[in-house]
C-alpha cells in the first residue's frame, strides 16, 4: 500500500482518500477512482488527488474486513455484509456474549490496519443485538495479516440460554404487603424471559425455617431446573433463615454473600439437580444488580 498525492490524471483505480464534492456531485472516500470521475475531477480544476495506491498482496477493505469478521466469529454469531470496509457481528440468541480477550488481543496485534471491537466479556444479549464490529481502517489490508487472523481460533462467542423452567417462593412477615408480593413475581418473570426461562411455579410461606424448607421440598418434586427465593428480610448471616432451610431439607449451601454492590447479600445453593438462588433485597428493583449476573450465567450453562 502506498499513501500520498499524486497527479489527477494518474489516479485511475486508485483509492481515494478524502470524499470529494463536484458540481457534478459527491465522490465517496474509498472510493475505486474511474475514468469518469477524473473526468469530473479535472474538470472542477483538480489537479491532485490523495489517494492510497494498492499493491501485490494487498486486499481491499470490505474483502479483508469480512474475512477477519468470519475469522474472528464463533457459535450463534452472525456476521453482517461489509459495508466501507467495517462489518458488525450480531448475536443469533439470546444469551452471554463471550469473549476471549487474549485471544482478542492477539488479533488487534497483528497489523493496525485491522481492528476489532466488542461488549464486553459475560455482558448480556438479546437476539439480533450487535456485539462486536471488525474494521478495516487503511482502505485495504495485507492478505497476509488477513490469513493470520484466519488461522487463530474464534475470539467471541454467544452462550445461549437454555430455556430453564424456575420456581419462585417468597417469605412473608406479618407486616407483608401483597402490592410488595405481585412485584415480586412481576420482576422476577421479567428477569426469566430476558433469559428465555420460564416461572413455572410460585408460592409463599412464612419467613421461618422449617416452613421455607417445606416448601422447597414441595418446589423439587416439580423438577425445576432453578428455585428462587425472595426473603422478606435479608439474609445476615450464613445460619439465618434461607441457607438454614435450603440445608434443612437436604440441599447444599455453596455460598452466602457476594462481593458485588448492589446484590451482595445473596445465596447460592443447590437442592438436588436445581440451584437455589436466595435472592438480595436489591432483587425487588428493575435495576441491574449482582442476582442478574449469577441468574444470567446459570441459564447460560455456566
Amino acid at each position: 500500500m502506498k499513501f500520498g498525492r499524486v497527479k489527477t490524471a494518474a489516479a485511475r483505480g486508485c483509492v481515494l482518500a478524502h470524499a470529494l464534492r463536484l458540481p457534478e456531485g459527491r465522490i465517496a472516500k474509498g472510493s475505486r477512482l474511474t475514468a469518469a470521475d477524473l473526468r469530473a475531477c479535472a474538470a472542477a480544476g483538480i489537479e491532485e488527488l490523495t489517494v492510497l495506491r494498492l499493491a501485490a498482496g494487498d486486499l481491499g477493505e470490505d474483502a479483508a474486513a469480512a474475512r477477519a469478521a468470519k475469522a474472528a466469529a464463533g457459535p450463534q454469531l452472525r456476521t453482517a455484509k461489509a459495508v466501507a470496509g467495517r462489518v458488525n457481528a450480531f448475536a443469533k440468541r439470546a444469551g452471554l456474549f463471550r469473549v476471549d480477550e487474549k485471544a482478542l488481543r492477539r488479533l488487534n496485534a497483528i497489523d493496525p490496519a485491522l481492528t476489532i471491537a466488542t461488549l464486553p466479556d459475560r455482558q448480556h444479549v438479546a437476539k439480533g443485538q450487535m456485539v462486536a464490529t471488525v474494521k478495516a481502517i487503511r482502505f485495504a489490508a495485507r492478505a497476509a495479516s488477513v490469513a493470520r487472523w484466519e488461522r487463530g481460533a474464534s475470539a467471541m462467542h454467544v452462550a445461549p440460554y437454555r430455556r430453564l423452567r424456575a420456581g419462585l417462593i417468597q417469605t412473608t412477615l406479618p407486616t407483608t404487603r401483597q402490592s410488595l408480593l405481585a412485584k415480586g413475581v412481576a420482576l422476577t418473570e421479567s428477569r426469566l424471559r430476558d433469559c428465555e426461562a420460564l416461572l413455572a411455579e410460585q408460592q409463599t410461606c412464612a419467613h421461618d425455617d422449617a416452613e421455607l424448607a417445606a416448601a422447597l421440598a414441595q418446589a423439587r418434586r416439580s423438577r425445576l431446573d432453578l428455585l428462587l427465593v425472595l426473603g422478606a428480610s435479608s439474609v445476615c448471616d450464613p445460619h439465618d433463615v434461607v441457607p438454614a432451610a435450603i440445608r434443612a431439607c437436604g440441599g447444599e449451601v455453596i455460598q452466602v454473600g457476594m462481593p458485588v454492590d448492589p446484590g451482595n447479600l445473596l445465596v447460592l445453593g443447590r437442592l438436588g439437580r436445581a440451584y437455589v438462588i436466595g435472592m438480595p433485597s436489591c432483587a425487588r428493583s428493575p435495576k441491574e444488580n449482582g442476582f442478574d449476573w449469577v441468574l444470567r450465567r446459570i441459564c447460560a450453562g455456566e
